[in-house]
C-alpha cells in the first residue's frame, strides 16, 4: 500500500512534469524556419517564400558594389535561383547563386556560394532567420545572409568580410516582416488548459468536500496532506539536485 508520503511525491512529480512541458514547449515556440526547398522555410506559424526575390531570367536580382571604396568589387545575388555571369572566373559555374565581380578592365569573378548549398538558420518571427551558402572551389567561403524585415524597400546590403573569405550581407525584404495572427500557439493552448486544470482541480476538490463529504475550512483543500507535505517535497527536491541527483542511502549498525 503506497504511504501517504510516497503519494504526495508520486502527485508532485506529476504536477512538475506537467509544469515543466507546458514551459519548455512555450520556449521552443519560437523554433526553426525548417527548410522546404531552396525557395521556401516554415516554421510552426508560417512559410517564407522567397522566389519573388530572384532575377528574371538568367540574370541576378540583385547586384551592388562594395561600400569600401578600397575594395573594387561587384556582389551578383540570387536568394534561391541560380544565374549565369558572362564574366570569366564564373562562367563555367551552372550552380551559383551569389559572387563577386572585380571592377577591373576585363572584370574577373568569384564564386561565393552555391546554390546546392542553401541552408535556413533562425526565426522570421525573432528577427534572427539567416540564409546560408558555401563554395569550395577554388577556395573555400562561406556566405551568411541575414533577412531583415522592412516594409518600405527591398534591398541587398553587403555588411563586411570578416574573417577572410566570410561575407555578411543583410537582405530587407517585407517578406519577414511579423504577422498578426488571431490564433493561440501551442505554448499559449498548453498554458490556458495548464491553468483551467488547476482552476477545476482545487473549486471541484472543494465542492465535492464540502456538499459530499461535509467538510469545514481547510478540511476542504483537496488532498489536504499533500499540500501540507508540499515544503518538504520541495527542501528534498532542492537537495536531491546538490547531491548530483544521487539517492542517500542510510545504513542500521548491527
Amino acid at each position: 500500500m503506497m504511504s501517504k508520503f510516497s503519494f504526495g511525491q508520486y502527485i508532485f512529480s506529476r504536477l512538475t512534469i506537467l509544469f515543466c512541458y507546458t514551459v519548455t514547449v512555450v520556449i521552443v515556440d519560437a523554433s526553426e524556419c525548417i527548410k522546404v526547398n531552396n525557395c521556401k522555410c516554415s516554421t510552426s506559424t508560417r512559410t517564407i517564400d522567397f522566389s519573388s526575390l530572384n532575377g528574371v531570367g538568367n540574370k541576378p536580382r540583385f547586384s551592388i558594389p562594395d561600400p569600401d571604396v578600397t575594395r573594387p568589387y561587384i556582389y551578383n545575388y540570387n536568394p534561391c535561383k541560380a544565374f549565369i555571369s558572362p564574366v570569366s572566373g564564373c562562367m563555367d559555374t551552372k550552380d551559383i547563386t551569389v559572387n563577386q565581380q572585380t571592377k577591373a578592365i576585363p572584370p574577373f569573378c568569384f564564386p561565393l556560394g552555391t546554390l546546392s548549398s542553401l541552408k535556413f538558420h533562425g526565426d522570421p518571427d525573432q528577427g534572427t532567420l539567416q540564409i546560408q551558402y558555401t563554395q569550395q572551389v577554388p577556395k573555400p567561403r562561406i556566405v551568411r545572409v541575414n533577412v531583415r524585415c522592412s516594409n518600405s524597400e527591398t534591398s541587398l546590403q553587403f555588411k563586411g568580410e570578416e574573417p577572410n573569405l566570410n561575407y555578411k550581407f543583410d537582405l530587407l525584404t517585407n517578406l519577414v516582416c511579423p504577422v498578426t495572427s488571431t490564433s493561440l500557439s501551442t505554448g499559449s493552448i498548453l498554458v490556458i488548459i495548464f491553468v483551467l486544470a488547476v482552476i477545476i482541480y482545487f473549486v471541484g476538490g472543494i465542492l465535492f468536500f464540502k456538499f459530499v463529504r461535509k467538510a469545514e475550512g481547510v478540511e476542504m483543500v483537496p488532498n489536504l496532506s499533500f499540500w501540507t507535505e508540499l515544503p518538504l517535497l520541495i527542501r528534498d527536491g532542492i537537495y536531491f539536485v546538490f547531491r548530483g541527483c544521487k539517492v542517500q542511502t542510510h545504513y542500521e549498525k548491527i
